[in-house]
């Protein structure tokens, strides 16, 4: 079932609208200034790229509300119900698991989200795997029905389930790539 701005919860439609305003703040920032490296001095292309972040903002929590949108999407569609559950409601890199839902059945679903990219082509950095361990260990150790770990990298989904299949221990929670899944 995918989800239409009408099916939208009130606060995730109140996010969209800020990340549209955000990015028609930017859009209108680059097609009016121009970064031109031959005619700036350094000091004029760091202020330029300082006021570019800081229109910017942290688009990681903007990219991360979106994979927990599609997540409920997905979520939505797999267990044939509408969740009563409204994601822009949870500030993005808050504490807890990104997806906490009862279904219908009474039944616990957790789910993480990860926006994780490698740094290299095709390696995780040291932190971005530690981050990645950390939350599997957590829903390893968390009592639910059903485990999801969502992820938008195919790199990393196919690095985590090297991972869960070397490691029985894992065996409960089901990794899907956000961007591959229907």
């Amino acid at each position: 079932m995918k989800i239409l701005n009408e099916n939208l919860k009130k606060n995730e439609h109140e996010q969209i609208n800020k990340i549209l305003d955000l990015l028609k703040n930017v859009k209108l920032y680059l097609n009016t200034n121009d970064f031109s490296p031959d005619n700036m001095s350094i000091s004029a292309q760091l202020n330029y790229l300082i006021e570019l972040k800081n229109k910017i903002g942290n688009l990681n929590n903007n990219v991360s509300f979106l994979g927990c949108l599609r997540a409920k999407e997905y979520l939505e569609s797999i267990f044939k119900e509408d969740f009563d559950l409204d994601i822009g409601e949870k500030a993005q890199g808050a504490n807890g698991f990104d997806i906490i839902i009862e279904t219908t059945e009474k039944k616990r679903l957790i789910a993480e989200i990860k926006t994780t990219k490698p740094y290299g082509k095709n390696r995780l950095g040291a932190n971005q795997e530690k981050s990645i361990k950390n939350d599997l260990e957590k829903l390893v150790n968390i009592q639910s029905d059903f485990k999801f770990l969502f992820l938008t990298d195919s790199t990393t989904t196919e690095y985590v389930i090297k991972i869960i299949e070397n490691n029985p221990k894992y065996k409960n929670i089901k990794v899907i790539n956000l961007l591959e899944s229907r």
